[in-house]
């Protein structure tokens, strides 16, 4: 979190005074996207900060299952849940990326500022997780996804110390 600040208020700076040309509004409506994902993330890092230790039936059903499907069940799920909890913001700034990127005329501050959100967004982590997600068994993802614990923001490590991992 304290990166992504770090990041966008870099960008800000970079604008400099606003300008009344193109390339300065091009810049000011990535940043905007910017900021409305960054405040997605930090609402949904709040949900997920508020996450208690998941209830004994929970507990149970991975106890049960081998500890690496379980790992790969939680990662997966968590970035699952977290991207859903800012799926409209996040869309919003993946269009935006995508429309600027083809766009003429843009500044250099915002060439740079679309490159940087490219390789935070797009390093291949979000694939990672979702291919090992899916290589658990659909049963056992459909069983835990069935559990209200797991149907919006929690975090991983809180699960794996309750595990006892």
């Amino acid at each position: 979190m304290i990166a992504f600040r770090i990041i966008l208020f870099a960008l800000c700076s970079a604008v400099g005074p606003v300008q009344a040309d193109q390339g300065a509004e091009l810049h000011n409506y990535l940043i905007d996207a910017i900021a409305q994902y960054g405040g997605a993330v930090e609402r949904c890092s709040e949900v997920r900060g508020e996450a208690k230790t998941p209830p004994s039936e929970a507990l149970d059903i991975m106890r049960d299952q081998p500890a690496e499907q379980i790992r790969h069940y939680l990662l997966g799920r968590e970035y699952q849940l977290l991207d859903e909890c800012a799926e409209s913001e996040l869309l919003n700034l993946l269009v935006t990326i995508g429309s600027l990127s083809a766009a003429d005329g843009l500044s250099l501050e915002t060439q740079q500022s679309l490159q940087s959100m490219e390789e935070t967004l797009f390093n291949g982590t979000r694939l990672e997780m979702a291919m090992r997600y899916r290589k658990v068994p659909k049963q056992l993802r459909d069983e835990l996804n069935g559990l209200p614990y797991f149907q919006k923001p929690f975090d991983t490590f809180v699960v794996m110390d309750a595990l006892g991992w």
